[in-house]
């Protein structure tokens, strides 16, 4: 949007319009305006990036981790235009599996759309409360199912939001990030397996860094289906967006929201991420100088020749060469990342000294 603009013209406009509309008026206009060319494209108005900076109306503002009804209002006209372009039955029926304050309802409430709305609050009020997604049988199919979890424990619902006490099944109270995917995986299952045929399993998850460590759900959870669209959705109005840090990390500004079709009864076409661990010492299919490079952190960024052999001698491509310490004096010259700092001792060159 600022192509080719100085930062003296720049401030210029945005004095101009706040004293022209206001500071609220203008940062609405900016943030909606500065996201257009990404936003609108090639004549479509639902893209892979989408970015609402007002909510909208349905549900409510005030329920924690609440979704834009405008992000489920996108979507359902997009399933909608694809069936009538297709010649396919446009007449949708639509399942919110993970309800919280009820704004799909109520908006399929609003474009007269056939929607029933299920979450684990007991004293849920737009539909049926105390369905229990890991457990309970849903009871019907759909065209569009719907799911918002938790962002693991990133805000705690049951005997915090909603309720007196923590429920057992409530996905951001699991002792651990494997209990929450592998609890999100058996609700996604089960709604993937209540679509029709053609229909769709929408997703909304976002990442959470939690005492340092990052967990991106998206990543980790099971992938069922046709992956039809992966869309990147903008984030406004979160509860630390007022705040500073000075330890340096990258705040998480997007959700994701995918889009999975079944494509065939009884099929599952699915994909999970794989986590394992490598140890390289026990690998043939690594080069020295990746070896040696470790080793020499391994041991602090310096090293005798002699201690860097007997570290060596125990990986597999060492066993595998009678010539091993010829091979690590003269990868070790070969490479300017080694330094020599006296006869048979020598240091990575971005170690500290």
């Amino acid at each position: 949007m600022y192509n080719n603009l100085s930062k003296t013209e720049i401030d210029t406009m945005n004095s101009y319009l706040i004293n022209k509309f206001g500071k609220e008026k203008t940062s609405q206009f900016l943030r909606e305006e500065g996201v257009k060319p990404l936003t609108n494209r090639v004549g479509k108005s639902l893209t892979s990036f989408i970015a609402f900076p007002q909510r909208g109306n349905e549900g409510s503002s005030k329920w924690k981790g609440n979704l834009s009804p405008k992000v489920t209002e996108a979507l359902l006209k997009f399933i909608i235009d694809y069936k009538k372009y297709y010649n396919e039955n446009s007449d949708v029926k639509v399942i919110d599996a993970m309800a919280g304050s009820g704004s799909l309802k109520l908006l399929c409430n609003r474009l007269d759309i056939s929607c029933s709305s299920y979450d684990l609050n007991p004293n849920y009020q737009h539909g049926i409360g105390g369905w229990n997604a890991v457990v309970d049988e849903l009871p019907e199919s759909a065209d569009i199912i719907h799911v918002h979890p938790p962002y693991y424990n990133a805000i705690t619902y049951s005997g915090n939001v909603w309720g007196h006490h923590p429920h057992p099944d409530d996905l951001s109270r699991c002792n651990s990030y494997d209990e929450f995917i592998h609890k999100l995986n058996v609700a996604n299952q089960k709604l993937y397996l209540s679509l029709r045929k053609g229909g769709r399993l929408i997703v909304t998850v976002g990442d959470v860094r939690k005492n340092g460590k990052f967990y991106s759900i998206q990543n980790d959870m099971a992938k069922l289906g046709k992956l039809e669209s992966f869309i990147v959705k903008a984030q406004y109005n979160c509860s630390s967006d007022n705040k500073t840090y000075k330890k340096p990390f990258i705040p998480i500004v997007t959700e994701y929201v995918m889009v999975f079709m079944k494509e065939k009864p009884f099929i599952v076409h699915f994909s999970c991420t794989k986590h394992a661990v490598v140890d390289i010492r026990k690998s043939s299919n690594v080069t020295w100088y990746q070896l040696i490079k470790d080793t020499f952190e391994y041991l602090g960024g310096s090293a005798s020749l002699n201690s860097l052999n007997e570290v060596l001698a125990n990986t597999k491509k060492a066993k595998n060469n009678s010539h091993f310490k010829d091979r690590i004096r003269a990868t070790i010259s070969e490479n300017n990342d080694f330094v020599r700092v006296r006869r048979g001792f020598y240091k990575l060159i971005y170690a500290a000294n």
